[in-house]
Parts: structure tokens; C-alpha cells; sequence
């Protein structure tokens, strides 16, 4: 297969499938990086960060690295979501 989105797409989704995020769980692809035959990315979701190395030639999964976030980082996005989410609401 050549490197073209299709491609990408193809191993992100399989990825993710073998990290065990459900379909209708949120996440975040970041590219690290991507040669002509190596796709290293990673998947973040609300709990985890999954570091994944794959094949694009053949579009295998070579291997995964899953990381439990730090409760400082959950800290700091729930005092951002907060802010945003609760704010007062105006009386009609």
C-alpha cells in the first residue's frame, strides 16, 4: 500500500481497535512521525495515551505502548471543562 491517507486512516482504526477504545470514545491522533515504509503516532483518549508503531506497507500494528495520564494532567483538564461547562446562567 502506498502512504496515503487511505493508508493512514486504515492503521489508525485498526490501532485503536487493538488498544481497546470503543468506537464511541472520543480520541486524538498526534503523527510523531512517517517515512516511507513507518508510522509512529499516538492515540490519546480522556484516560490514556497509547504510543503506536506500525507497517505501512503492509498496514500491520508492529507494536503498542499504553500510559495512564497523570492525575495532574486529568486535573488540569477538568479545571478547564469545568470553567467552560458550569458558568452561570443568565435568568430569562
Amino acid at each position: 500500500m502506498t502512504n496515503s491517507f487511505t493508508t493512514i486512516y486504515t492503521i489508525i482504526t485498526k490501532a485503536a481497535e487493538e488498544a481497546g477504545i470503543r468506537d464511541s470514545e472520543n480520541y486524538t491522533v498526534r503523527i510523531i512521525s512517517r517515512d516511507s515504509d513507518m508510522l509512529e503516532f499516538e492515540l490519546e483518549t480522556e484516560w490514556t495515551v497509547t504510543t503506536c508503531f506500525a507497517d505501512t506497507e503492509s498496514t500491520q500494528i508492529l507494536g503498542l505502548m499504553t500510559e495512564a495520564k497523570t492525575f495532574e494532567s486529568l486535573y488540569e483538564n477538568a479545571a478547564v471543562t469545568g470553567r467552560r461547562t458550569f458558568l452561570p446562567l443568565k435568568a430569562a
